[in-house]
């Protein structure tokens, strides 16, 4: 996820494929629910108003006559008479011998022609007494001997409305009304299908959009890429274009960075300056008394603690050459483009195989050409001059670079295999005039140079042991990239 389109595209496909199955999930049980409630109210409307069409005299229901031309037009507005999967269904039940007294089935046959066509009567497993109502959804009972094939409707479920009711001294009846539920269940099948569709198509639409919308929002962040780019190639001082409001804090912070920073350089370089001025009087002034002293001297041969001052005064003035180097800005570049390193450490197996030739020293350079990081030329010398010239005086036969990157740093072990960094906190020397070998020349700031270097552009130093083969001393440099 290191890409904002893709940050920007997965957070909305994520957001919206869950919005769009809780709203669908959530509308389809709510329409479900809906329709059950409804045919539910229905039903049982249907079930009181059956049931004032039937009189129960001496202990028998008979359809009122008058009424029955009444029925006949209620039982077809309402689909009691359909096959269809909207039909409804009604029956009345004497409870205790389960006998089928009337069925919508057929309403005008008698008794006998019920018990006749009984195994095409839907009938459900369902007993209400007097007292309650009994509502549910229901398999309808399979006859004993059922028609072949089963007619569908006795695998649908259906919707069940019983009311019980009795006359003493004679038995318990209910009137028994049922509609299938295959109708909603279709309609439920087609509403999740188009949701199924319109799902997919709001996918596309909103991958669509997030694309076009990623490379319009995107755009202006590769121009000021673009412009970063050109800094560092010295090509331009700062950013320039306009941008988004959302990029103008970072537009000011890099521009007042900048502007900073070559403050910093230009100070830097003017204090260094005036240094030097200041010094070269003096130092000129002490170099024209050894000179004359040495006009006045035999053999033109120096006392030697004043050779030892003269060579001081050259060191003396390498130095200040060199911190001018340091100090000068180039100013076409504003920023400091990634250099790479393998150019600059063939360079230095160079020169020091050829100081260290009696010790044949077995150089190993383990770095890819694209290995590069945020370090002016003049400092990638500088630093692994130090750091190679230190393992190769302390070396046996075998100094090795590697170099890889992690997490947005370039990665560089320096190896060797020599007796490796002596106490238990070698980090005390990189610290200023600290040295591990009092034996050998030098002033014990090589190691501090190099820790300035690093740290002065983000970067990070540690001494550490290095693993097999080598066994010996390991700098680790962490550089910006």
């Amino acid at each position: 996820m290191n890409s904002l389109r893709a940050r920007q595209l997965v957070t909305t496909l994520g957001i919206m494929i869950i919005g769009i199955l809780i709203l669908g999930l959530t509308l389809h049980y709510y329409y479900k629910n809906d329709a059950v409630n409804n045919m539910k109210r229905k039903l049982t409307d249907y079930n009181n108003e059956l049931l004032g069409y039937f009189i129960f005299e001496r202990g028998k229901f008979t359809i009122d006559p008058d009424s029955k031309p009444a029925l006949h037009e209620f039982m077809q507005a309402n689909n009691f008479s359909s096959q269809g999967s909207d039909a409804v269904f009604a029956y009345l039940q004497d409870v205790s011998t389960q006998e089928i007294l009337w069925h919508s089935y057929d309403p005008n046959e008698p008794k006998e022609v019920l018990q006749r066509t009984k195994n095409y009567l839907l009938t459900f497993d369902v007993f209400a007494d007097p007292l309650h109502w009994v509502e549910g959804e229901y398999y309808p009972v399979i006859p004993k001997n059922p028609p072949e094939p089963i007619p569908e409707v006795f695998k649908q479920l259906h919707i069940v409305i019983a009311q019980g009711f009795n006359y003493p001294p004679y038995s318990d009846y209910q009137l028994v009304v049922a509609g299938s539920l295959q109708a909603i269940e279709n309609a439920n099948k087609q509403q999740m299908t188009l949701l199924v569709i319109l799902f997919f198509i709001s996918i596309l639409l909103v991958i669509v959009a997030q694309m076009a919308l990623s490379f319009w929002v995107v755009a202006p962040i590769q121009e000021f890429e673009s412009e970063i780019r050109e800094i560092e190639a010295g090509k331009q001082d700062f950013i320039i274009d306009p941008y988004p409001e959302e990029l103008i804090p970072v537009k000011n912070a890099i521009n007042a960075l900048l502007h900073y920073e070559k403050g910093q350089k230009q100070r830097y370089r003017d204090a260094l300056d005036d240094l030097a001025h200041s010094l070269k009087t003096p130092l000129a002034a002490l170099q024209g008394f050894i000179e004359q002293e040495q006009r006045y001297t035999k053999n033109n041969e120096l006392n030697p603690r004043i050779k030892g001052i003269a060579g001081q005064l050259d060191r003396m003035n390498d130095i200040i050459a060199y911190q001018l180097r340091r100090a000068v800005v180039n100013e076409q570049y504003a920023m400091i483009a990634p250099q790479a390193i393998k150019p600059v450490l063939e360079r230095l197996v160079n020169s020091l195989d050829k100081v260290y030739r009696d010790k044949e020293i077995d150089f190993i350079i383990n770095v890819d050409n694209e290995c590069r990081c945020r370090l002016e030329y003049d400092d990638l010398m500088e630093l692994f001059g130090n750091l190679m010239n230190n393992s190769c005086r302390f070396c046996e036969k075998t100094v090795a670079v590697s170099a890889a990157y992690e997490k947005n740093m370039l990665i560089v072990d320096i190896d060797d295999d020599g007796m490796g960094f002596p106490g238990d906190n070698p980090s005390d020397l990189l610290k200023r005039g600290i040295r591990a070998d009092s034996k050998t020349e030098g002033q014990g700031i090589g190691m501090a140079v190099s820790t300035e270097i690093v740290t002065s552009v983000g970067g990070h130093i540690e001494l550490l042991a290095s693993p097999p083969p080598y066994l010996g001393a390991r700098v680790r440099l962490s550089l910006p990239i």
